[in-house]
């Protein structure tokens, strides 16, 4: 009897830690970009078993090209969002995390951030800029895994991603992103005009 519970023990905590992500453990899907810590700005992920891969952004007279993620800021708010563009997108809304200036996002380095809180969301779909009503639902996890400042003007972030969103059935799995954020990004991100706040 004992022997058994062990091994059910065992067993359990085996599940519960291959369900968390680790970005060194790719699954055997060639089509998934490997993970790095480059800036290669790219994200990729599995969304219902299909790849999703983002794609550059350019928006009239902002900054947001080259791959780079898209960025609002609110200092006022202790907030802020990130966004991995796509055909569909991959969206997060943070909220009391501190990341007010660029230097602050040293504050995320190997933070695993839960997904599904009023204060963190994420949702997979159509997004416009401005687009900050996130609405609640999701349950998931991200992962800074790396955050490096290669100088005071570049930023490299870098980890990975994973949440299901139960209202439109769908599962986003073995995410992960490798991203520059230069801190002119950053900067225009925190002062261009921005709808009413609706976190």
């Amino acid at each position: 009897m004992k022997k058994s519970s062990f091994f059910s023990l065992f067993v359990g905590l085996m599940l519960i830690s291959h369900s968390c992500f680790s970005p060194e453990e790719d699954p055997v899907n060639p089509l998934l970009l490997k993970y790095t810590e480059n800036g290669e700005n790219v994200a990729s992920a599995l969304i219902n078993g299909s790849l999703w891969k983002s794609i550059p952004y350019i928006e009239g007279m902002w900054s947001w090209n080259n791959n780079y993620p898209y960025l609002d800021i609110y200092p006022e708010k202790d907030s802020f969002l990130i966004v991995f563009m796509g055909k569909e997108s991959v969206v997060f809304s943070f909220k009391g995390l501190g990341v007010n200036d660029f230097k602050d996002f040293q504050k995320l380095s190997d933070k695993k951030i839960t997904l599904g809180s009023d204060n963190h969301k994420a949702f997979v779909g159509e997004f416009n800029s401005g687009q900050n009503n996130i609405k609640n639902g999701t349950k998931g996890q991200i992962y800074f895994k790396n955050v490096n400042f290669e100088n005071d003007t570049i930023l490299i972030i870098s980890g990975g991603f994973g949440f299901k969103q139960p209202l439109e059935n769908r599962t986003v799995s073995y995410g992960r992103f490798d991203y520059v954020i230069p801190r002119k990004l950053f900067d225009e991100a925190k002062t261009h005009p921005h709808p009413p706040y609706r976190h």
